[in-house]
Formats: structure tokens, C-alpha cells, sequence
């Protein structure tokens, strides 16, 4: 589970994989809308509209984030594309940004 800025937002997803998601950032919410939500393996939520996913087939997405995050994760991989994050890779995000929570 995910809480957001909003107090009353948060992001779940069950045990069967299953999301479910209120009052999240609107750039987060029109993409989870998008992709449906599924197969998120981490999601970080900042302030304002920053955010960041990473599906289980390592697809990296991002809104909003400081560029020098954002220029972090270009080193590692080439924008919007499905990669698999490696273990350097999840090493750097957590390092980045403590907060994250990884699935």
C-alpha cells in the first residue's frame, strides 16, 4: 500500500495482483488508467505530481521528478521502454529516493 500527498489517497495492490487506487496525483492516475494498473513490481509517489513506476517486465515511467533523478534513470535506461531492472538499478532508485517501496 501507497499513500499519496492527498490524505484521503492511497494505491493497493491484493494479493492476486489486483490495483486499486483514490486521490492519486492526476498525471499518476490518467497513467494508471492507462496502463490498468497491473503488474506494478514499485511505485513511488512524491510531492506535488512526481512519481515514478516500475513494472515487473521493467518498464520505467516518470512524472515530474527533479532532473537530476530524472537523468539517473536516463543513464540506466533509454526513456519509456521495457527493461529489467537490475540489481544496480534498484540499488540507485533506492538510494534516490528512500521513500520508494518495492513489490
Amino acid at each position: 500500500m501507497e499513500f499519496m500527498p492527498n490524505p484521503a489517497g492511497y494505491f493497493l495492490t491484493t494479493n492476486t495482483g489486483a490495483c486499486h487506487w483514490k486521490d492519486v496525483p492526476g498525471t499518476l492516475d490518467t497513467h494508471l488508467k492507462a496502463k490498468g494498473g497491473e503488474n506494478l513490481w514499485a511505485l513511488s509517489v512524491g510531492k506535488g505530481d512526481a512519481w515514478v513506476t516500475v513494472t515487473r517486465s521493467g518498464l520505467v515511467t516518470w512524472c515530474g521528478i527533479p532532473e537530476n533523478l530524472a537523468e539517473k534513470l536516463r543513464q540506466t535506461i533509454t526513456g519509456d521502454i521495457a527493461v529489467r531492472p537490475t540489481p544496480k538499478v534498484v540499488k540507485e532508485l533506492l538510494r534516490l529516493m528512500p521513500f520508494l517501496t518495492v513489490r
